[in-house]
Formats: structure tokens, sequence, C-alpha cells
């Protein structure tokens, strides 16, 4: 009995089936864990854009930075359905708020769902109307002061 082996023992497929075996579980759960992770990565991307875009809109003046709570996101998309908040606070500094825009996908909160949010400081379009108001009052007096100097001999 001292010879070579010819064949492997059953013992010896087994342990190699259930190694393989549990090296296919390990494996399968990574794939699940990075599709996982790719698909609220995918998620978050979403939200950083539409939030950005809701931002772009009120930097750009065609939004009024009105504070807005858990509004429905008005577009079209089949994967999330998304909210939107918009909060104004007042800053340290006249004439300056701090928006911040925050958009999160619509599930129940035990599912953990995505939120992004942009906090910008911009122009108080009150403030602003009010300086131009302001810079108008000035212009026209300069104007008509001005004016009669030159009718003035």
């Amino acid at each position: 009995m001292h010879g070579s082996r010819k064949a492997i023992s059953l013992l010896e497929v087994i342990l190699a089936l259930a190694i393989l075996g549990g090296s296919m579980a390990v494996l399968g759960e990574i794939v699940r864990s990075g599709s996982r992770c790719a698909s609220e990565a995918k998620a978050l991307v979403y939200a950083q854009l539409h939030c950005d875009s809701i931002m772009a809109e009120i930097t750009s003046g065609l939004r009024y930075p009105d504070p807005i709570s858990g509004a429905q996101l008005e577009l079209v998309d089949f994967e999330y359905n998304w909210l939107y908040t918009i909060e104004v606070q007042p800053t340290d500094r006249d004439g300056l708020l701090a928006v911040r825009v925050t958009v999160m996908e619509n599930k129940a909160a035990l599912d953990a769902p995505i939120q992004f949010s942009i906090v910008r400081w911009m122009v108080d379009p009150e403030y602003e109307a009010q300086l131009q108001e302001e810079w108008l009052l000035l212009l026209e007096e300069l104007a008509a002061a001005a004016g009669s100097e030159e009718a003035t001999p």
C-alpha cells in the first residue's frame, strides 16, 4: 500500500465542493453589495443634479427664493420619486440670504432615503430692488442738478 494513488477520495471531493460553494457565496455577496452601492451612487448623482438645477433656477431669478417644504419634483423619472425643500435664512450680513436646497427620495425613513443639500449665499432680491430704487433716485437727482446748472448762465 505504499504506491501512488490513482484517484481522489470522496472526502476530498466533498471538501473541494464545500470550498467552492463557500467561495461562490462570498463572491455573490460581494457582487450584491457592489450592485447596491452602485445604485445608491446613481441615486445620489441624480439628487445632486436635481438639487443643482433648482439652485440654478433660484440664482438665475427664474424662481424666487421662497421657503418650500416637501414639494414634489415635477419631472418624469420612472426610477425615483423626488421631493425638495427650500430653506431661506438671513445671514449676519445685510442683504445676504443663505439658501439651502435639499432633494430627497420620497420613501419611508426606515429605508434610508437618498438626500443631498446645497447651501449658497445670495443677494436678497428685496434688498437688491431697494438698492436699485435708491440708485435711480440718486441718478434722477444728479440729472436734475446737472440740468439746472446748464440752464443758469
